[in-house]
């Protein structure tokens, strides 16, 4: 038997009472304890000079009788009531531990005894503003009621009192924002004590057996399935970006512009796939070099960065960007003498160039080979073969007529497939509720053919898949929110359809993309995802942090690139700090749900999600599949004033390829997406400043490696370092075997964790 005690201290009228009976409800054999029950007598209350009863003070209450209780309780918890039937709440993931009660003290003076602090598993504080407090108290009726004053006198004072010493003297205290609403504040310390038990479990007994992944690679798929990754095989032809900043002025120096993998024959959560094909931006207007992207401003141009508290449509504000994708020849990167493109992005600009040499090897009327002006020829008399003479001056001109007509139509070509893949993406999201309910149906049909003595020992089966059909419903609502008005999203491109034609079938690859869309969501955005964040961004942000400090740095002129931004939370994180930070993304599934997170959700907590509902194997309850996720956890448009934040979309090699421009590339698991690792380093040596530094952590699951048709080199580490040193690249901090997951399941029976490697190298000044 194991007891979990659970203290739930802080303000008078800060809601602990109300939070410690919801907490009982969700959590199995729990019971409650309160301080109020131990206040003594009204005579035995002491009275100040001013006749205040001297209530908020550790002299009115048995605090002995009070800790005699909790051990009493804690000797013999089944004796003492404590609860053991199920829950009421169906979210519940807890009734498979070994018999752990549970005991929630709730009351205003926890901490300063020191009897009680040896007690404590977890300790919660929540905490009001003045005003708040004093409205809420002057709604309570008291008994004996408060005197006039005596909140100011002495309630007050006294709280103030009793937290200084909390904060000068104990520690390991969750302090909670009594202003948030309950439900914001019952999902934190939920989560929490749940982490809390796990613990208590892996004390008690052997951890389940678990692969590491590093160890495998990956699946045997069919040809449709080209991919691993979250997001599926992209299209997108052209570079874009929005932001949650202003747009920069002319002259700015801001720069311009996936999960855990499995063993053979397991299905792992997915990561993303590169596509080859991206194009550069026109370039801006009064600029002398071609643009990265046309950004999109969330906040209204003029407006301080979070001062607006609500969302805002996304909308053109950049003056002078073309809203065009086409780009001419002339606005492609062009290569210096006898610089060599990687061997993947040789094949791609081979392709886009094919046409234009045609066009330069043709003489025209009037020039030479050299293209130096020739004399032109006299008109012949009849008969001295002027009509042949004619047709060879016009062959040239009709050869590039056919060229250019041929390149208009490589391009509308192009344009088709973008906005066909861009159309399938969202009929994929609005697919998902179909797609789903025809998974349960076939489920219930499956169990519907046992024999009917089978059928009768699990009464709650068919119930259990009912509740799956609700939360389908529950995520096809959030899905259709996120793709709304998402033909606007990129100012540089405007797709003229929404999307709300008929919905066709999506394939089982877009699907599978969607379904690990929806567990980004988890590690990015939401509470439950934070123990994996802090194994996987957190040593980052800390390397930033000691690499560029506050006091030789000016924050905002530290220009930090996070390639593979997924749903945007690392580069969020750093942008918050003060730092110009740029993520990059390719994946619409992505680009979608991480625009709908930045710029439309600004309370915290106020979106949910059932992303474990498509697992159907490997749940120790039944309730596990369906509990929710909240999201998100912060408030997006909480970032300082003038923060520097912006997300982009396009293929990282491509888009990237200016000299000398970002203090900082930050990688986590991204650099195994590359057809050929080797090209990522050579992009990131170029476009780091002298000085710069690369921060990456991850494993090494390479992307294509099963995929016979696509070029892919799959270095182990050992090789990867070796090329970084020959680059010239200084390695400063190296750990392997650095422990993480990517969009697990905590409850599942099965998890992969990766063995990833962390490095920080820097380019020589």
């Amino acid at each position: 038997m194991k007891v979990l005690v659970i203290g739930l201290g802080g303000v008078t009228n800060g809601g602990k009472t109300t939070l410690a009976e919801k907490l009982k409800k969700m959590l199995p054999n729990c019971d409650i304890i309160s301080q109020d029950d131990f206040f003594k007598p009204e005579s035995e209350v002491e009275t100040d000079e001013r006749g205040f009863k001297l209530y908020d003070v550790l002299d009115a209450l048995y605090m002995d009788e009070m800790v005699k209780s909790i051990r009493n309780w804690m000797k013999s918890p089944a004796s003492s009531g404590v609860v053991t039937e199920e829950p009421q709440n169906t979210c519940d993931n807890l009734k498979n531990t070994d018999v752990v009660y549970i005991l929630i003290v709730e009351g205003f003076l926890l901490y300063n005894y020191e009897p009680l602090n040896e007690l404590w598993n977890r300790r919660y504080f929540l905490t009001l503003p003045y005003e708040e407090c004093k409205r809420r108290r002057s709604t309570r009726v008291y008994q004996p009621a408060d005197t006039p004053g005596y909140f100011d006198g002495h309630v007050w004072p006294m709280y103030l009192k009793y937290k200084s010493e909390l904060e000068e003297n104990a520690s390991n205290i969750v302090y909670l924002d009594g202003t948030k609403s309950q439900e914001e504040l019952l999902s934190s310390v939920y989560s929490d004590i749940i982490q809390e038990l796990k613990k208590l479990r892996e004390e008690n007994q052997q951890p389940l057996p678990v692969l590491l992944s590093m160890q495998h690679r990956g699946l045997q798929r069919s040809p449709e399935q080209p991919s691993r990754r979250s997001g599926a095989q992209q299209q997108l032809n052209s570079y874009f970006m929005f932001r949650m900043t202003a747009p920069e002025e002319p002259g700015s120096t801001h720069p311009p512009p996936k999960q855990p993998r499995a063993a053979r024959g397991a299905v792992p959560p997915q990561r993303r796939r590169r596509h080859p094909k991206r194009r550069q931006a026109p370039p801006l207007a009064g600029s002398s070099r071609p643009a990265r992207c046309c950004p999109l401003a969330m906040f209204p141009a003029g407006s301080e960065r979070g001062s607006v508290r609500r969302p805002w449509p996304l909308a053109a504000v950049a003056e002078g960007m073309s809203a065009t994708c086409a780009v001419s020849p002339e606005a492609q990167t062009p290569l210096a003498p006898g610089e060599r493109d990687p061997p993947a992005k040789a094949m791609r600009r081979r392709l886009r160039q094919g046409h234009r040499e045609e066009w330069e090897q043709l003489s025209w009327p009037g020039e030479g080979a050299g293209g130096v002006d020739t004399e032109v020829q006299p008109a012949a008399s009849p008969g001295d073969g002027d009509g042949r003479r004619r047709r060879q001056a016009q062959e040239p001109r009709a050869l590039a007529g056919a060229a250019t007509a041929a390149r208009g139509e490589e391009e509308a070509e192009e344009e088709r497939l973008e906005r066909e893949h861009f159309r399938r993406i969202i009929n994929a999201f609005r697919y998902y509720g179909t797609n789903m309910h025809e998974r349960v149906n076939r489920t219930e049909r499956q169990f519907k053919s046992l024999p009917a003595n089978q059928q009768s020992l699990l009464p709650q089966y068919l119930p259990h898949l009912d509740k799956i059909r609700k939360c389908i419903d529950h995520n096809q609502e959030i899905l259709q929110t996120i793709v709304k008005d998402c033909t606007h999203i990129f100012e540089n491109k405007e797709y003229g359809e929404d999307g709300r034609g008929k919905i066709t079938p999506a394939s089982t690859f877009d699907m599978d993309k969607l379904k690990s869309t929806l567990k980004q969501f988890v590690r990015d955005w939401s509470e439950e995802g934070k123990p994996e964040r802090e194994s996987c961004y957190q040593p980052i942000i800390s390397e930033i942090v000691k690499n560029f400090p506050k006091e030789r740095w000016d924050f905002s002129k530290v220009n930090i690139l996070v390639p593979g931004a997924g749903l945007g939370r690392l580069a969020w994180e750093i942008a918050k700090l003060g730092y110009a930070c740029q993520g990059n993304e390719w994946s619409l599934f992505m680009l979608f749900s991480s625009n709908f997170v930045l710029n439309r959700c600004s309370e915290i907590n106020s979106c949910k999600l059932y992303p474990w509902i498509h697992q159907f194997s490997n749940n120790r309850r039944s309730a596990d599949q369906i509990r929710p996720i909240y999201f998100p956890d912060v408030d997006p448009h909480s970032l300082p004033p003038g923060s520097n934040f912006s997300m982009t979309a396009g293929d990282f090699q491509e888009i990237y390829s200016e000299c000398n421009t970002w203090d900082c590339i930050a990688t986590c698991f991204f650099i195994d997406t590359a057809h050929n690792v080797i090209d990522y380093i050579d992009t990131i040596w170029k476009i780091l400043k002298p000085g710069g530094i690369w921060i990456n952590l991850g494993p090494l699951l390479y992307h294509f490696e099963n995929l016979g048709n696509e070029l892919s080199i799959e270095l182990s580490y050992e090789d990867i370092r070796t090329v970084i040193l020959k680059y010239g690249f200084h390695i400063e901090v190296e750990e392997e075997s650095v422990l993480s997951t990517y969009t697990v399941n905590e409850l599942s029976m099965m998890k992969y964790y990766y063995e990833c490697v962390l490095f920080v190298v820097r380019k020589p000044e």
